[in-house]
């Protein structure tokens, strides 16, 4: 395990990180930072905390040479999506989230840290929205801009600048001065998304960026996009690269032919409903079900999980809920032939 020191010293500083410990200290995601321990001794207050030693997105980006494969790009920011959804289910702004405090290990998994101008939101907060302006000048959101109030869409706009750079190499919104800076955020004034990427990244960016908040998705509605869309890709890549080409045959013509569909029946309204994000095409071998989460197994032998996941029990390497089925990665090429599901004691 490595550990960082953040040594603080100026009171208004010390002030800042005591906010930053605070918070810290209530979180537990795999995608934050992790704080251990923290002490004041001389006047200087010292935060123990993970050290994350792959640096920060900002350095990665500003070393590329070419751009960054899709894939890459996706698989980080899918991790952002993760550990800001966690934020904002928690009542968490970041209200700073850049490059610079988007922290990479060595294997370039993601750690959000840099929590030293992060607030609750009160319920006040959650209806009226925050008023101080803060932040870094090239991600800030239009309203904040503008003197408005704002909420979380904030933070989403901050990834829709993230996301951009990620795949342009180079920040949204420029300018010889700050004034130049904020009159091209408050238009939501930049160059489109350019290079070898996809309809859906280069749509996610325009979401991420919409000028109205209320017209932009929440971090969590986008985490479940980017999942949904991978799950697709991967599909069409495990049907196309299927090594037993007579497999592949009998699956198209089964294909052709029929496939499944799942539905919800409820006993105590008596109706019937088609359980909503079903993969189109595939057809069902198995299903085990509990009162909390649901496996199906394909015959394909694809694996699909959904429901509450707070104890990582989908299999989707988090501990995310998924309300809608999503294909389980790690299992794929395993030749799973049976799942089942089981209960658990903890509340």
């Amino acid at each position: 395990m490595f550990l960082a020191a953040k040594l603080v010293s100026r009171s208004h500083r010390i002030k800042i990180r005591i906010i930053e410990v605070s918070l810290l200290s209530r979180l537990d995601h795999p995608h934050i930072i992790s704080y251990y321990d923290s002490f004041e001794e001389n006047g200087i207050l010292m935060i123990e905390m993970e050290y994350a030693e792959g640096g920060t997105l900002a350095q990665l980006l500003s070393s590329q040479e070419s751009l960054l494969r899709e894939s890459e790009i996706m698989r980080m920011f899918e991790q952002m999506l993760s550990a800001v959804s966690y934020l904002h289910d928690n009542s968490v702004l970041h209200r700073d989230l850049k490059t610079a405090n988007v922290f990479l290990t060595k294997d370039n998994n993601v750690k959000v840290g840099d929590f030293g101008i992060s607030r609750m939101m009160s319920t006040e907060t959650q209806a009226q929205g925050a008023q101080t302006i803060v932040g870094t000048p090239y991600y800030i959101s239009p309203e904040m801009c503008e003197g408005k109030p704002y909420n979380e869409k904030s933070d989403v706009w901050a990834l829709g600048c993230i996301l951009y750079e990620m795949a342009c190499l180079q920040r949204a919104f420029e300018g010889t001065n700050l004034p130049a800076v904020v009159n091209k955020i408050v238009k939501a004034q930049y160059d489109q998304v350019r290079g070898p990427y996809s309809n859906e990244l280069k749509l996610l960016v325009r979401d991420l960026l919409k000028l109205e908040p209320e017209q932009r998705p929440t971090a969590r509605d986008a985490l479940e996009t980017v999942r949904r869309n991978r799950s697709l890709r991967l599909m069409r890549q495990a049907t196309i690269t299927e090594r037993d080409e007579t497999l592949v045959g009998n699956w198209r013509q089964r294909h052709s032919r029929t496939h499944s569909a799942l539905y919800r029946f409820d006993v105590s309204n008596i109706t019937l409903s088609p359980i909503a994000g079903m993969p189109a095409g595939i057809k069902i071998k198995q299903i085990a079900i509990s009162d909390r989460h649901s496996i199906l197994l394909t015959s394909e032998r694809l694996v699909f999980a959904w429901g509450n996941n707070r104890f990582g029990q989908l299999g989707l390497g988090d501990r995310d809920n998924r309300n809608e089925p999503v294909l389980v990665e790690s299992l794929l090429g395993k030749g799973v032939i049976t799942v089942a599901v089981g209960l658990f004691l903890h509340s």
